[in-house]
């Protein structure tokens, strides 16, 4: 949060989950992840379990300066630390954000991993908020498929206005 908003706590507010915080889904459920101790030695150990031997990560970043950027150097710098190669392609925003819809491999140009914030506009409901949703083609870029959540996001319904 520092290297995105700067020292003073009063412009940022940390360990928020996946929801926007005061809206009707919002809750600390798995919170833990985000706001225990990081253990990097840990995270390498656990890294090199999945079977990971240094094989390059594409990371697509952005230049220039605001929190974007601040977010592409600091999530590579995390990926160096816990011991993953990193090739760090950087672009101007709208480069990136075509480059995200592709849909197409990091050996064809396409990224592994890339760091955006989640708006909070759009983190009211499982139902709204495409970093948690499974429905493929049309959600977020990484497409995942889970039927499973799909069936749990339809049955989330607005309590209040949508933008309460």
């Amino acid at each position: 949060m520092t290297a995105v908003a700067g020292t003073d706590r009063r412009f940022w507010r940390d360990g928020v989950g996946l929801l926007h915080p005061g809206t009707p889904f919002a809750n600390d459920a798995g919170i833990e992840v985000l706001t225990r101790a990081r253990d990097e030695a840990r995270a390498r150990r656990e890294l090199a379990e999945t079977g990971y031997r240094g094989e390059p990560v594409v990371v697509l970043g952005v230049a220039g300066s605001g929190y974007i950027p601040a977010l592409s150097q600091t999530g590579t710098d995390v990926l160096h630390r816990v011991g993953m190669t990193v090739d760090m392609v950087v672009t101007g925003y709208a480069t990136m954000a075509r480059r995200i819809q592709r849909r197409i491999t990091p050996q064809k140009g396409g990224p592994d991993v890339y760091f955006a914030p989640m708006e909070g506009a759009f983190n009211h409901t499982p139902a709204t908020n495409n970093y948690i949703r499974g429905d493929g083609r049309s959600g977020a870029a990484g497409w995942p498929t889970s039927p499973r959540l799909e069936v749990s996001s339809r049955r989330c319904r607005w309590v209040g206005t949508p933008m309460s």
